[in-house]
């Protein structure tokens, strides 16, 4: 006998598109957004710097980003054309770091072109709507997921915070401080400071500081809270302090990052070159 399925995997979607670029030598440069963001390119390459990674992408292949991954991205041959879905799905883990980036399986294209053809489908009734896109995700999530017999390594000293992060993610509301993190792993500062930085090449009140401000910034460009709910959300006491932070952060306060839209709508017109 089967056992049961239980659970919900996806808590909501965010955005599902295809989006071209067709300018070179631009310079992009954005947070992904908040959960989880798989992208297909579909047409032309671009040069990508991620956590650490650098990666050209080419038709067929696909890329899992998660959590507010930083990205660089310089369209190398035009038009660069992609399709992309942000979700999120605190119980879905991503997959290994080293295996993010793979070729796509030869029925990835048409599960995500379905996905987008439902999402965009304002005619259908909202549950039927509902239920297709969320199978249609889910089929995607499926196909593009590596094996789980697939080789990888963990860095123990990384997994430490890795694990501790998870926790937060989920309180991100409640204050926290050195002292509070100690006590939630049973490790003293030092070997929080060593597994902080060895898995995000930070400290980890400046990586808490950092999570705080992407879910701030997703709530503000995805949500309908306002400022002073968002602040309350990620854990600030003062509205002003959130504000301060942001723009400090993101060159932009939160009402005006409201105004301009999502990254992937925007466009630096920044020459890029190489480092």
């Amino acid at each position: 006998m089967n056992a049961p399925v239980e659970g919900v995997l996806i808590d909501r979607i965010v955005l599902v598109d295809r989006i071209t670029r067709r300018k070179r030598n631009i310079l992009h440069t954005a947070s992904s957004l908040p959960g989880h963001l798989i992208q297909l390119t579909i047409e032309g390459t671009a040069h990508h710097e991620s956590e650490g990674r650098v990666f050209e992408t080419k038709p067929g292949l696909v890329v899992w980003f998660c959590q507010d991954e930083e990205v660089r991205v310089q369209v190398t041959k035009t038009p660069w054309s992609f399709l992309t879905v942000n979700f999120i799905a605190p119980h879905l883990p991503p997959p290994p770091f080293d295996q993010s980036i793979r070729q796509a399986s030869p029925y990835t294209r048409q599960l995500f072109e379905n996905l987008l053809q439902n999402w965009r489908n304002r005619q259908a009734k909202p549950l039927i709507r509902h239920i297709m896109v969320n199978a249609n995700l889910c089929n995607l999530i499926a196909d593009v997921l590596p094996s789980e017999s697939a080789p990888f390594y963990i860095d123990p000293m990384a997994q430490i915070w890795w694990e501790l992060e998870a926790q937060l993610r989920e309180h991100l509301q409640e204050p926290s401080d050195l002292k509070l993190l100690c006590k939630m792993t049973g490790r003293s500062a030092r070997t929080l400071y060593r597994a902080c930085h060895r898995a995000t090449g930070m400290a980890p009140l400046k990586r808490l500081k950092k999570i705080r401000l992407n879910m701030a910034r997703g709530l503000i460009l995805h949500s309908m809270l306002n400022i002073s709910e968002v602040a309350y959300r990620v854990g600030y006491d003062r509205v002003q302090e959130l504000c301060r932070d942001y723009r400090h952060h993101f060159n932009l306060t939160p009402s005006q990052d409201r105004t301009a839209g999502p990254d992937y709508r925007r466009t630096s017109q920044k020459p890029y070159h190489n480092p």
